[in-house]
């Protein structure tokens, strides 16, 4: 059996397929189609040695003063769908897996076309925009987070989650902290900025933790930066005796299961990502939606968490910082980050609903 992937440029896209993947590489032949120049995909699907398929696409231009751009668009996608018709006409996948992005147009239509089942997946609460135009016309749409009703050729699964953050969540929080080199015994508060990071929450969060500090709380914590504010917040944290015990700063998470399982709190964006991890690992959190995401998915998944019992939102305006540190200070003060989210019944994964959908026998675990 042959199946395609088509996975944008962010983690919300790409590690869900991965996850997929992992779970059928020994039973299928898998390959990814992927956008040109997205490091973030390039690096992972190489590690991992699948082949890929990379189509020159661009992004629809939504605002007036880009809309020279939409020509280029429409060529780029005519473009893309002929080089994928080729491609597929002579793999044959069985079926084409589209996970939201504008690579799955070019992809869903061509395997459509020649035959293939075509499902796609919406990791984020709201359907994008992509998704909103194919739904339509594949045979099965899988959500997670989303509320909507598409009839019976939607189903609502459980998160897609890598093998090595499934390994995680077996593990001891304990045990994980003290392994980091931090107290084992204290809250743990994780900051997660996303795979570039996020300036505005590394800035904020450095003087947020350096007060509380100097109050005397006892917390250690994990703070992610991404490469671009690593080392100025490693300098930040050694000039003020920081690090140590109390907490270390990481320019990436490598073992991001591990981080979230050490966690008491998490601060973050709310990309779909990071909201499917925390539902995973059930972990109470602040979330601060980036204001300008597109069709302001952020604040749509930070509302479902909020409803689920997990999230308390917090938006970025002028004075955010000091509401950060008054709500750590009271989770921290109760000191025992209590959740109203208890996960629902066993949903079916993405996977057994893909072999659903081709009438595959599900493995069993």
């Amino acid at each position: 059996m042959r199946i395609v992937f088509a996975v944008g440029l962010t983690g919300g896209h790409i590690y869900p397929a991965l996850a997929m993947a992992e779970e059928l590489h020994h039973r299928a032949d898998i390959l990814f189609v992927v956008r040109t120049k997205s490091p973030l995909s390039g690096r992972l699907l190489k590690k991992d040695h699948y082949p890929v398929l990379e189509l020159d696409v661009i992004g629809l231009p939504r605002r007036l003063k880009n809309f020279w751009q939409a020509p280029v668009f429409i060529w780029r996608q005519w473009k893309a769908f002929w080089l994928c018709w080729k491609a597929l006409r002579d793999w044959r996948p069985a079926v084409a897996v589209g996970m939201g992005s504008y690579v799955s147009f070019p992809v869903m239509l061509a395997a459509r076309l020649m035959g293939a089942k075509t499902l796609i997946y919406e990791p984020n609460a709201v359907f994008g925009l992509v998704n909103r135009v194919l739904a339509p016309l594949v045979d099965r749409v899988a959500v997670t987070m989303n509320q909507g009703n598409l009839g019976r050729r939607m189903i609502t699964v459980g998160a897609p989650m890598r093998r090595q953050l499934i390994q995680a969540k077996m593990r001891q929080p304990g045990k994980i902290r003290a392994a980091l080199g931090i107290q084992e015994f204290w809250p743990c508060v994780l900051v997660v900025g996303g795979s570039q990071g996020a300036g505005v929450i590394n800035e904020v969060m450095k003087r947020v933790f350096e007060h509380l500090k100097i109050l005397g709380i006892e917390f250690s914590f994990i703070h992610i930066t991404g490469a671009a504010d690593h080392a100025g917040a490693v300098a930040y944290y050694e000039k003020r005796g920081l690090l140590g015990l109390g907490g270390i700063c990481l320019e990436y998470g490598h073992d991001m299961g591990s981080l979230y399982q050490a966690a008491s709190l998490v601060i973050a964006r709310a990309g779909a990502l990071t909201c499917l991890e925390l539902l995973f690992f059930a972990r109470r959190a602040f979330l601060i939606p980036l204001p300008s995401s597109a069709e302001s998915h952020q604040l749509k998944n930070a509302q479902f968490l909020e409803r689920s019992g997990i999230a308390k939102i917090i938006d970025e305006h002028p004075g955010f910082e000091r509401e950060i540190e008054e709500s750590l200070r009271g989770e921290i003060g109760r000191s025992s980050f209590d959740i109203s989210f208890r996960p629902e019944s066993p949903r079916p994964t993405l996977t057994q609903s893909l072999e659903d959908l081709l009438g595959m026998p599900r493995e069993k675990k």
